[in-house]
Formats: structure tokens, C-alpha cells, sequence
């Protein structure tokens, strides 16, 4: 049939736990090493409703998607 397709060239991981089992605890140091941000799932849901038009975020919150990467 067709050419098989390519892989992408990206990966995501996904740390998933029940709260206080240590997720940060793998998840930076795994961000660290491989040079990769890391996003929270609370992040996202910020971001999203941010972009919604459901939430404002006001300049100079302190909310803003982290990077761990170049820690």
C-alpha cells in the first residue's frame, strides 16, 4: 500500500501518580536530562482556559509555564 509513516521526532512522557508519591521527584530530574520542559498538568489547564477567554491572566502574576530544563 503506502510508504510507512515516519515517526515524530518528539516524545512525551507522562509522570502519573496519585498525589504525594514523588512524580516531581522523577519528573525533574528527568527534565534535567534530557533537556526537555516540563509542564504540569495545572499549567496546561491555565494555559487553556487563559486562551479561552475564561480566565485573565493579569502582567507580572506570578503564574507563568516553568521550564526546568536549564536548571
Amino acid at each position: 500500500m503506502g510508504a510507512t509513516a515516519k515517526p515524530p521526532s518528539w516524545t512525551v512522557t507522562l509522570v502519573c501518580g496519585a498525589s504525594g508519591v514523588g512524580k516531581s521527584s522523577v519528573a525533574i530530574p528527568l527534565a534535567r536530562q534530557y533537556g526537555t520542559p516540563l509542564a504540569e498538568v495545572d499549567d496546561i489547564v491555565m494555559a487553556l482556559k487563559a486562551n479561552a477567554g475564561k480566565i485573565r491572566v493579569v502582567p507580572g502574576s506570578t503564574w507563568a509555564p516553568r521550564s526546568f530544563a536549564a536548571v
